[in-house]
């Protein structure tokens, strides 16, 4: 598999989506953040971590939103994920799903990743950078906000939080996080950490075409 470095354009929409979602001007935001937004057009364009991190700290100040990586996961669709999007989609179970991300999110941001444990009847996920160095934390909350509500729309089912904790630091306000995942989570961990029940991971996606897996995932290897 190649390896692709920096994030998929692709993962700039939900920013463009999450601004234009508050009635403010996107294309402002470029001009005032200097992002040439025909970027955008260019589907294989990749864009390197210093500059998603800057995108998103000033995303947040500029939408006057504290939590805008949160509220950006929140609104992260199957389509922005591209062909692993399609793979996730027709996975058999959450368990598959979530194995394909974990081997080709690559193709969307490279470093970013997670991993999982048993822990009696929960499952643990992790969420990481494989150079070990720390997430912003805008995009740590995206992240975990995304492929909670991922999971959440695949399996067309309520899916309980159990545990959320994240490295950074304790926000004001963090009633955001308790209308996100139902519950508050706990700061300052050293580690990022979403549980969820073990029965979940047996959670069927709806729709799933296992010969459209098939084709998908071989564009992936691929890719």
């Amino acid at each position: 598999m190649k390896r692709s470095r920096g994030f998929a354009i692709s993962m700039v929409y939900p920013i463009m989506r999450a601004i234009r979602q508050k009635g403010m001007d996107f294309e402002q935001f470029c001009r005032q953040v200097s992002l040439d937004h025909r970027m955008l057009e260019d589907a294989e364009a990749r864009i390197d971590d210093a500059e998603m991190m800057r995108l998103m700290e000033e995303a947040a100040v500029y939408t006057r939103d504290e939590h805008f990586g949160l509220h950006k996961g929140q609104l992260t669709d199957i389509a922005d994920m591209g062909i692993l999007g399609y793979v996730l989609t027709h996975s058999g179970k959450i368990a598959d799903a979530l194995s394909a991300y974990k081997r080709y999110n690559i193709i969307l941001c490279s470093g970013y990743n997670l991993n999982w444990e048993e822990r009696g009847d929960r499952m643990r996920l992790r969420f990481f950078k494989s150079d070990g160095a720390p997430m912003s934390r805008q995009c740590l909350e995206d992240m975990v906000s995304s492929v909670y509500h991922l999971i959440v729309r695949l399996c067309h089912r309520t899916v309980a939080v159990r545990e959320l904790c994240f490295t950074h630091e304790a926000p004001a306000d963090t009633a955001p996080y308790l209308s996100a995942f139902g519950v508050v989570p706990r700061f300052g961990e050293e580690e990022a950490v979403l549980s969820l029940d073990k029965e979940v991971w047996q959670y069927p996606i709806l729709y799933a075409n296992p010969k459209l897996r098939n084709t998908f995932e071989s564009i992936a290897e691929e890719t």
